[in-house]
This record gives structure tokens, C-alpha cells and sequence, in this order.
């Protein structure tokens, strides 16, 4: 696969900002698929086996690191006051990860481009991508 012309080329080392329509600003910090290949193929086949619908997975041709800092800020706060409380849930994979932290898909409707050709968040009211982020 090809990547999209709007993305940078070694995306390690460049990332892309724009502002959510929940306010502040994000991110599209890596393609896992170039900046991290196992990551990528872990994540991806996590996704493959927690398929439960009848009709068939969809094909997977990215991921994205999506930086939100001001959610991140609160978020890593809010994980280190539950391992603060549950020391054992620090370093616990049984029980997701640090701080009871797990990976969660959600599957929804997109009307732009976004990760596509456009690293611009749209504003369209059904477009569920951009209005997640």
C-alpha cells in the first residue's frame, strides 16, 4: 500500500496538528503500519479476534497515534490515582495494564478524508470520527 500523499514520510520524526471539534489540539503522530510494523500487527490482529459480527472484518490498512495532550494530561493523572490507591494494578496485564488501562475499538461512521488524504478534522455533523475526536 501506498502511502497517502498528505502524510510525511518518515512520520517518527514530523507530525500533523489540528483542532478537534471537542476543542484543543490534536495530533496524527505515527502510521503504525511504517513508524511501528509489530505494533501495527499486534493491534490489528486484536481487532481480527475481537470480531464478533456476522458480517465479515473489515480490511485494515492503518492505525494511527492520535495525540490529544490535554485529554492525555488527565487521563495519565487519573491512571496513576487508581494505581495509587491499587498498587497491584501498576504493572498488571491480567488486569489490562497500568493502572486497569485497556484497549477498547469502536466502530463508527466517517464522512471525510481523515487518515485518508486529509489531516484535517471536518466538521460535518455526521461524520462520528471527527466528532469523537
Amino acid at each position: 500500500s501506498s502511502i497517502p500523499p498528505a502524510f510525511p514520510s518518515s512520520p517518527s520524526t514530523s507530525s500533523t496538528s489540528f483542532s478537534s471539534s471537542s476543542g484543543g489540539e490534536l495530533k496524527i503522530c505515527d502510521r503504525l503500519s511504517v513508524a511501528n510494523p509489530q505494533k501495527f500487527e499486534e493491534i490489528k490482529a486484536q481487532f481480527l479476534k475481537k470480531w464478533l459480527h456476522a458480517k465479515p472484518a473489515p480490511r485494515i490498512s492503518e492505525i494511527f497515534t492520535i495525540d490529544h495532550s490535554g485529554y492525555i494530561q488527565d487521563f495519565e493523572a487519573y491512571r496513576q490515582m487508581i494505581i495509587a490507591k491499587r498498587p497491584h494494578l501498576a504493572h498488571s496485564i491480567k488486569n489490562g495494564g497500568p493502572g486497569n488501562t485497556r484497549r477498547r475499538f469502536h466502530g463508527t461512521d466517517q464522512q471525510c478524508s481523515l487518515g485518508i488524504s486529509s489531516t484535517t478534522a471536518c466538521s460535518m455533523p455526521t461524520c462520528r470520527v471527527c466528532l469523537i475526536l
